[in-house]
């Protein structure tokens, strides 16, 4: 009987402890916790961040190739964001799994919803 190779052993999958690294633009980087099948939008919401629906991420670039690729109507919604470009995404469309656990991003300032202040009296 033969026997298996060790690194042919396969890793357990839907890893309950996934992370995604955020930064802004402004230097502020956090990780947010993740769980597989979460959207990226739902994460970033959940962390706190007041985002639109079409929020505009760029992947960094050793992240890139562990995406799916864009499909026609994330191609055409990115093609409205002036500075989009190779590693612009939408979070909403993302959707987290095993493979992406470390998962770089930056949310870029147009997508941030504008934090409105008031003072009572």
């Amino acid at each position: 009987m033969q026997q298996r190779a060790p690194h042919a052993i396969a890793k357990p999958r839907h890893t309950d402890a996934l992370a995604v690294r955020v930064g802004l633009v402004d230097g502020a980087r956090f990780t947010v916790p993740a769980r597989h099948g979460q959207r990226l939008t739902d994460l970033i919401r959940a962390y706190g961040l007041e985002i639109d629906a079409d929020c505009h991420v760029r992947i960094a670039d050793a992240w890139l190739d562990a995406l799916p690729p864009a499909d026609l109507i994330e191609q055409s919604k990115l093609t409205g964001f002036a500075r989009s470009g190779r590693a612009s995404r939408l979070a909403s469309s993302l959707v987290m799994t095993d493979d992406l656990d470390g998962l770089e991003l930056e949310v870029q300032p147009e997508s941030l919803v504008a934090q409105t202040s008031w003072a009572a009296g």
